[in-house]
């Protein structure tokens, strides 16, 4: 077996076991090459338990974060009736964003003590959320509830539901990612659906009382099921920044970055595009549903193909698909034809839910499974800060310049995130580009 070193931009060597050849006749030899030294079930029953309590994990994490503006539409009618919206967007940011801003953190005590008692914790604290949000009247109390203490505790789940796939799965390692994330596009169909006639029939305690009954039903699984397997490979839970001295990793931040952007704008500013185009109100709640319906393909198809065809080769493809829906479809007939709109909307769906999962992917492709959740934390610690400026930047091109400046803002994002992501794979082959390499 050849064992060749490539080196990165900051010098560091990876090593890289396997056939290395350019020859075009073994076009996928960079695939999972880095670390042939661990071993992995890639199936069995105990396997796909584990992705099976990640799914729930998901639903109840990030599939709750895609209904949480209908938190800021109550709160605006109802209890916080005097605060104006920009402070209320601060619940529901601050939220989002310790999410995932303290995985930098629950990745390195996953990485030491292993999924059960950071599980243990999360979930505790994540029941506590809704019982807690199910009292509560004041801005202050909202903030810490749900701003605060569902941040963290959703932070240390998140964080376990992404990384404990990487210990069971390699070669299949994107379709499994993808069907857990599954759970976080059909969170944001279900969620949605679930909320809307709770808060518009019900109290807001009762409201409350039954998300948390939901909840609980998805973290019983969620803790049965996801358990860690490969031994830590450090003997401290203190926070290791080692991995941004990577330059493929490095670029891949970037490119992830600009993919959060998009996602999250499309979330939140969606809906008042629509009714900037005097497509009404109705119309954005019908949007985002299909704009997660298109997410739950995303996340599973183009994951499945991925261990065939290269992570980094399907993210590039989908970012490149999603930038022509975007010029082709959004630009020209976005304001114009609502039919337009919606099939742009599932396709762009599609695409911003292929890029959280074969992110994930690609991520476990260039470091050791039993580092997975410090380096994914890391990742996910550094996108957290397009969760902030996100929605505030759309909304002031949306509003002072008018909704095609917002999309043009998006347009140039994702071609900068493209841009990223091709130095990224051209890193991790050594900074020698080849077309055919699976990657």
């Amino acid at each position: 077996m050849n064992v060749t070193s490539i080196k990165d931009l900051s010098g560091n060597a990876h090593a890289v076991e396997g056939s290395t050849t350019t020859d075009p006749s073994n076009p996928s030899s960079e695939i999972d090459k880095r670390y042939d030294d661990e071993t992995y079930p890639d199936g069995g029953l105990r396997a796909w338990l584990v992705v099976l309590g990640s799914f729930f994990l998901l639903f109840a994490t990030f599939g709750f974060q895609a209904s949480v503006g209908l938190f800021q539409l109550h709160w605006s009618l109802n209890q916080l009736s005097d605060s104006s919206p920009s402070r209320i967007a601060w619940i529901p940011s601050v939220f989002i964003f310790l999410s995932l801003a303290l995985s930098i953190q629950t990745g390195a005590i996953f990485d030491r003590y292993g999924a059960r008692y950071i599980l243990l914790f999360g979930s505790v604290g994540y029941l506590l959320t809704f019982i807690l949000l199910a009292q509560c009247t004041t801005y202050v109390g909202f903030m810490l509830c749900l701003g605060v203490l569902g941040g963290v505790s959703s932070a240390a789940l998140i964080t376990v539901s992404q990384s404990v796939i990487s210990h069971w799965f390699k070669k299949r390692r994107g379709q499994a990612s993808g069907l857990a994330m599954l759970g976080s596009a059909l969170g944001g169909i279900m969620f949605p659906l679930i909320l809307k006639p709770l808060l518009e029939k019900s109290s807001w305690t009762w409201a409350m009382r039954i998300l948390g009954l939901i909840v609980l039903l998805c973290l019983i699984p969620g803790n049965l099921f996801c358990r860690s397997r490969l031994l830590a490979t450090s003997t401290s839970a203190v926070v290791n920044v080692r991995c941004y001295l990577d330059s493929t990793f490095n670029w891949l931040i970037i490119s992830a970055f600009g993919f959060e952007l998009l996602l999250i704008t499309g979330l939140g500013l969606i809906p008042t595009y629509a009714a900037d185009a005097g497509y009404g109100k109705r119309a954005g709640f019908y949007l985002i549903m299909t704009m997660n319906i298109g997410s739950t393909f995303g996340r599973v198809l183009p994951s499945w193909f991925s261990d065939k065809l290269g992570r980094f080769n399907m993210l590039l493809l989908m970012a490149v698909c999603t930038l022509a829906s975007m010029l082709f479809i959004w630009l020209p007939f976005g304001l114009n034809s609502l039919v337009a709109l919606y099939i742009f909307v599932f396709l762009y769906g599609f695409g911003t839910g292929s890029f959280v999962s074969l992110s994930m992917a690609c991520v476990g492709q260039i470091c050791r499974g039993s580092d997975f959740a410090r380096w994914i934390g890391a990742m996910d610690s550094v996108v957290s800060i397009a969760t902030l400026v996100s929605i505030p930047i759309g909304s002031s091109l949306q509003s002072n310049k008018g909704p095609q400046a917002m999309v043009w803002f998006l347009v140039g994002a994702l071609s900068l995130a493209l841009m990223a992501c091709s130095i990224s794979r051209a890193a991790y082959m050594g900074y020698k580009w080849r077309w055919n390499a699976r990657v």
